[in-house]
């Protein structure tokens, strides 16, 4: 059997880079030609202070300016689950892992040592399941990597039709694109066919999380997504075929 692995990770804005210069077009979003000098420059106004904000949104999902600050990687043992969740920075309480889940929790320093403790996780592994995988946690893996001088421990194909050792469920259960994927989240997949789990929040509470300090719940965020996309692999994979 395939030995597989769910990757999942939590990302945000780089704390320490600064903030660009607002662009002229985001300035002049929303402005038309008829518009007075006065609503013109209200218009300018709103949209420069608007700009912090939507430049820390926009760094939150691209890699090239963005930050991971939690990886989990998630695999089944026996009866129960094994989790390895790599947070960057200190943490305390275990109070929300849920039963029969072991869930080893390692802090580094920064997201150099996160992304060396991920791939030496994930040196082993065949396949590397997740939702959404293909166009996110993967290129952000591989991306903050490069910018770091990381040698990833393994390569993988990441085509999205045919042969392919990254599952990415969230291709998988839209036939490809045949159905459409919009507004199919992990947590609607996993309310629509009771999963035994479920994700806890979403990214913009993960981001929140990581700003505010609250490690714990930055975890809990990364784990259960993690755990939740595993429950949808093993209810999906034998039909599919890709368990393998």
């Amino acid at each position: 059997m395939t030995y597989y692995q769910i990757l999942d990770i939590e990302t945000a804005p780089d704390s320490n880079a600064p903030i660009p210069e607002c662009p002229e077009d985001y300035i002049q979003q929303g402005i038309r030609e008829n518009f007075k000098p006065e609503t013109r420059a209200a218009y300018e106004e709103k949209n420069r202070a608007a700009w912090p904000a939507e430049y820390r949104r926009r760094a939150s999902l691209d890699w090239r300016i963005g930050t991971i600050t939690c990886a989990s990687v998630t695999s089944r043992s026996g009866d129960g689950v094994d989790v390895c969740v790599v947070v960057c920075g200190d943490a305390h309480g275990d109070d929300w892992i849920p039963p029969d889940t072991e869930v080893q929790i390692v802090t580094v320093r920064d997201e150099s040592k996160l992304l060396d403790a991920v791939w030496d996780i994930l040196a082993a592994t065949d396949s590397v399941v997740g939702f959404a995988i293909r166009d996110f946690d993967w290129p952000w893996l591989l991306g903050r990597s490069a910018v770091w001088g990381v040698t990833p421990s393994l390569v993988l194909r990441g085509g999205r039709y045919g042969r392919t050792d990254l599952i990415d469920w969230a291709d998988i259960l839209t036939w490809y694109g045949a159905f459409a994927r919009k507004g199919w989240t992990l947590g609607d997949y996993a309310r629509q066919f009771a999963l035994p789990y479920q994700p806890w929040g979403d990214g913009v509470g993960a981001v929140e999380a990581w700003e505010e300090g609250r490690v714990e719940d930055l975890m809990r965020h990364c784990v259960m997504d993690g755990l939740t996309t595993l429950a949808l692999h093993e209810r999906f994979a034998p039909m599919l075929g890709t368990m393998g």
